[in-house]
């Protein structure tokens, strides 16, 4: 199922509902017009009184960014498994998951996930031309991977890019993928006109396993591509963006004790160096 429409922000994300109905706890607010997300959780008990299994989320928030990429990942022997990637740096979303039944019945009711792993990129660019004259420009989300989903069970993939102009309707495109290869790409398009342009831009994937047979696994992959794309004419460039990072990978700053782990391994070398000069 894919889908594209100019919608209102306040319904961005209804194609994802059930996905996000599920998600744990947001470190990224929800409004929020900047940040990348990495998140992934495993509950049997569908919110209930016992503990999820796992409940991993990795944020970056704070602008500009002190890294351009978060993940989180886990897994389990023989039960489960997840990895969520958002790179904004490479321009690069990854989600996969793996979850079995090794029980005689059937778990899940539908509506709120086993396991889910999502990620997740927001980010606000400034593009600067000297053009008079308005111009076309396009978000596209290339995604490809495969979904293993047994009979009697309910798992799937989503996919979503918003570009919004603000104060103007937002353009959306989104995809709904449930078994076997996902070959997609999703695009917007939104002509704009100015020597100076603010764009919002949003872009989300997500793997879900909602009910799953007995004695059956459920399994999706995407983690390889689902790459994001800015096509803009040649003579507009990105000028600015809120992230600091948009297509600009960087490596964290060490923290204090790395540096003084790294220092001292240093000095440690140097040590040996001039003891086997001596001999």
């Amino acid at each position: 199922m894919r889908l594209r429409a100019l919608i209102p922000a306040v319904t961005l994300l209804l194609p994802l509902s059930q996905v996000l109905v599920a998600a744990p706890a947001l470190a990224l607010p929800f409004d929020a017009k900047v940040g990348i997300e990495a998140r992934g959780r495993v509950d049997f008990d569908n919110f209930g009184p016992l503990p999820p299994i796992s409940n991993l989320v990795e944020a970056e928030i704070a602008e500009p960014f002190d890294k351009s990429v978060v993940s989180v990942q886990d897994a389990q022997e023989e039960l489960f498994s997840y990895f969520a990637s958002a790179d904004i740096g490479n321009l690069a979303l990854k989600v996969s998951g793996s979850l079995s039944n090794t029980g005689g019945s059937l778990i899940g009711f539908g509506e709120i996930a086993l396991l889910e792993a999502i990620a997740e990129a927001r980010d606000v660019l400034v593009l600067t031309s000297t053009r008079t004259d308005p111009y076309e420009v396009t978000l596209e989300l290339v995604i490809d991977g495969t979904l293993t989903t047994p009979a009697g069970s309910s798992a799937f993939a989503t996919t979503l890019i918003r570009m919004n102009e603000p104060g103007k309707l937002s353009v959306t495109d989104s995809g709904f993928y449930t078994n076997g290869v996902v070959d997609d790409i999703l695009s917007v398009s939104r002509t704009v006109s100015g020597t100076e342009v603010t764009l919002e831009l949003l872009t989300q994937m997500a793997y879900g396993v909602y009910r799953l047979a007995a004695g059956t696994t459920a399994s999706g992959d995407l983690s390889n591509t689902a790459h994001v794309r800015l096509i803009l004419p040649e003579d507009v460039i990105i000028s600015s963006s809120s992230s600091g990072t948009f297509g600009v990978p960087i490596v964290p700053i060490p923290e204090p004790s790395s540096m003084m782990l790294s220092a001292a391994g240093l000095l440690l070398l140097g040590a040996v160096a001039r003891k086997k000069i001596r001999r």
